[in-house]
């Protein structure tokens, strides 16, 4: 199927989602036929279309709809991004991000978009058509843009790839370490971009999820996260990549107390490979800080003599008491972190063999877990 052909479909979805108040026109006698039957006609052309034209990495026929279903149940209105400059598309992620609100939903059609999107001031859902065909990328030369910084929302489909280029290397015979105080946005100018970038205060009492994305960094970390109190973030069957750069995730708890203390992390079903073997760096902050861990189900596919060479564990100087994961003082691995090719991330494996031979033993001293655990699940309110 051809943008102009997925577009034309997508324009009816839009129409139907711009209606301000959908319940009000669903209500009156004299709308009420036309909107059913249009959303009836646009259910029988997704059916009719995107099952025979669809590749098998794209979207699913059922995944659209609930996609547009869910557009409409929550109000949503939808944007769509197309190479192409098809009528009523947008030609960069950029600009749709731009147009955007709160909770919106932009689709992005096939195509290699070469820009650095911001969309850390809103909380939108980002969809890839096919991340095999669907792909954004952007240079590694400049900390301050990432392939996509965001804070909430939702990230899915997509190729996310950060490249080298090393015409555009900052010229570090003018770098000095008080710059850093002096001006900072200047400094960080001086280091690589991630691919994904996860450090706003927008993140304060927010989720964010990334599912199902092929994730690649020539230089810095592919993702690269630092967390807010009462935040949650999950990163869900996806290939995260670092052929030669730092290693695939680097994340730390906040620098200030007041936007600190409880954070939550799932990672599970997807797949890690580092060109330096480090899948992994956790960097605590503060001591009162607590961000607890959770991997189900992940596969590290690099070979490496110790497993704990994955990981990195750096603790700030204030931070004295080292209790954490590996260590680590913030870090923390919850109960139900199981099914993960690196044993040091089954807590299960990590828990004192239990006596079942004795009278004494209690039946009821092992982990139950369930195992179809889902983010739902996952992202429990933590406020007090």
């Amino acid at each position: 199927m051809s943008n102009a052909e997925i577009c034309a479909i997508l324009s009816k979805c839009v129409y139907v989602n711009q209606i301000k108040d959908i319940d009000y026109f669903m209500n009156r006698n004299s709308f009420r036929k036309y909107i059913i039957s249009l959303l009836a006609l646009t259910a029988v052309i997704f059916a009719a279309c995107f099952v025979f034209y669809i590749p098998s990495k794209a979207l699913t026929t059922e995944e659209f709809k609930a996609l547009i279903k869910r557009g409409a149940d929550e109000k949503r209105k939808f944007l769509i991004v197309s190479k192409d400059a098809q009528t009523g598309a947008y030609a960069t992620i950029g600009e749709a991000v731009e147009a955007a609100k709160n909770r919106d939903i932009i689709i992005v059609l096939p195509g290699e978009y070469d820009e650095s999107v911001n969309m850390a001031d809103k909380e939108l859902i980002l969809v890839g058509w096919d991340k095999e065909t669907t792909v954004i990328t952007h240079e590694a030369s400049n900390y301050l843009f990432p392939v996509i910084n965001a804070s909430s929302g939702e990230i899915s489909n997509l190729t996310l790839y950060c490249y080298f280029n090393p015409d555009t290397l900052p010229d570090l015979s003018t770098f000095y370490p008080e710059l850093k105080d002096e001006d900072p946005y200047l400094f960080a100018s001086y280091f690589p971009a991630y691919v994904i970038h996860l450090d706003d205060n927008h993140m304060y009492k927010s989720s964010m999820v990334i599912s199902n994305c092929n994730i690649i960094s020539e230089q810095n970390y592919c993702i690269g996260i630092g967390l807010r109190n009462h935040c949650s973030v999950a990163i869900n069957n996806c290939f995260v990549y670092a052929p030669s750069g730092s290693g695939c995730l680097f994340i730390h708890d906040p620098d200030r107390v007041e936007v600190g203390h409880d954070m939550n992390v799932l990672i599970q079903g997807s797949t890690f490979s580092s060109g330096n073997k480090t899948v992994l760096k956790l960097q605590s902050v503060r001591p009162e800080n607590r961000v607890n861990l959770t991997f189900i189900g992940n596969e590290f596919i690099d070979k490496v003599s110790d497993p704990s060479e994955y990981f990195m564990i750096e603790n700030d100087p204030i931070v004295t008491e080292h209790l954490g994961f590996m260590g680590s003082g913030a870090f923390y691995l919850t109960e139900n972190s199981m099914l993960n090719n690196v044993d040091m991330l089954n807590v299960a494996a990590l828990l004192p063999p239990i006596a079942i031979d004795t009278p004494e033993a209690s039946s009821e001293t092992g982990i139950s877990i369930d195992a179809t655990l889902s983010s739902d699940d996952f992202f429990t309110s933590n406020e007090p």
